[in-house]
């Protein structure tokens, strides 16, 4: 699977239009510099593999090189900011789901297929 990069405010934008195409969103916020976000990304990034097929874009924001983009998110979406995250967004745009740290493991993001 490949991931989205949000880098910008713009890319967040762009990243949005694709729930109008019958999409489900993810977007996994993470920080290169903390060991638990390093370890809970690998273990999204392996759950992820197992997503072909199904109608989901995950996107990945860097914290701390995206910080702008990470705030609009958490500000638009009206969850609050945490690193690492998962905001989990239905076809429709909403908030379907999101967690943070250890909250973010295979079971609890399969219950949310």
């Amino acid at each position: 699977m490949e991931f989205k990069k949000i880098k910008t405010v713009g890319d967040w934008e762009e990243f949005k239009k694709l729930t109008g195409k019958g999409n489900e969103l993810i977007i996994f916020k993470h920080s290169p510099f903390c060991p638990t976000s390093g370890y809970v990304e690998s273990e999204f990034d392996q759950w992820c593999k197992n997503l072909n097929g199904r109608s989901i874009v995950v996107g990945k924001v860097n914290v701390i090189t995206a910080k702008k983009a990470s705030n609009a998110i958490a500000a638009e979406l009206n969850v609050r900011h945490e690193s690492p995250q998962v905001i989990w967004l239905d076809e429709e745009g909403n908030v379907k789901w999101h967690a943070s740290h250890y909250d973010i493991y295979d079971e609890m993001l399969d219950a949310h297929l």
